[in-house]
């Protein structure tokens, strides 16, 4: 009982202590940018279906709320043995192009430990973190880069892709931002399989109707209101009519 009555105690003066701490005006109006920052990433889920569009759009706006050098997001290679850029904020095309000549082995690098383990790897400091790939110092000193942060892309527990911020000079990482980095690569990660998603429907329609349009026999589709819209060739062969003249009829 006496345990118990201490653990009580001290997490009620915890809570007190949490109390008295209260946060200044700047820390409040960063809250409040960052916050705002969830609510515009999130209505680039909205209406649009072009993955590189939207995560561009993405890394931008989440590049300039925290003021970050580099923003991008990667996706493996066709053999899930590697990982490359797909979108970024700030970088130059030929460090873009480069991952995808030269992709990142899985299990390297923060990125590729990233995607591999499913959690968020970060570093206060590349340039004198022991984890940098060797030979990798030089180019992170031309591209100026310290802090950086890379989380996975996961839907339903998979890793789907990966995204990183990097920062100009030595970084400490909050809460607040770790979870806003956290959330953002969700909202990516929903963005990348809803638009597989339609190019897979979009190739199965392709597959249906090149294979209604081979058809041997004459073949009209109506809609509820009984308007024609499909007519495939077999149908204007037999019918002497084209497609154009009775689609919408």
């Amino acid at each position: 009982m006496k345990r118990k009555s201490k653990d009580l105690t001290i997490t009620l003066s915890s809570a007190r202590r949490q109390r008295k701490k209260y946060i200044t005006q700047s820390q409040y109006e960063r809250q409040k940018k960052l916050l705002a920052v969830l609510e515009k990433t999130s209505q680039y889920l909205a209406g649009e279906k072009n993955l590189k569009l939207i995560l561009t759009r993405i890394a931008t706006t989440l590049g300039k709320a925290l003021k970050a050098k580099y923003v991008n997001f990667w996706d493996f290679t066709s053999d899930k043995r590697a990982v490359y850029i797909i979108a970024a904020y700030g970088m130059k095309p030929f460090y873009v192009v480069r991952t995808r000549k030269h992709p990142i082995l899985l299990g390297t690098a923060w990125i590729g430990r990233a995607m591999k383990t499913g959690k968020t790897w970060s570093t206060g400091d590349m340039q004198t973190d022991p984890n940098l790939p060797p030979g990798w110092l030089p180019t992170v000193k031309k591209q100026g880069v310290h802090g950086l942060v890379c989380a996975p892309l996961k839907r339903k527990n998979q890793t789907i892709g990966g995204m990183c911020i990097y920062y100009r000079t030595i970084h400490k990482f909050d809460y607040l931002e770790m979870s806003l980095t956290n959330i953002v690569a969700n909202q990516a990660a929903t963005a990348l399989v809803n638009t597989r998603l339609f190019s897979d429907l979009l190739t199965e329609k392709d597959k249906t109707l090149a294979t209604i349009q081979s058809l041997k026999d004459g073949l009209i589709m109506y809609d509820l209101n009984n308007r024609v819209i499909f007519f495939n060739p077999k149908a204007e062969e037999f019918l002497w009519l084209k497609a154009k003249e009775v689609i919408g009829k």
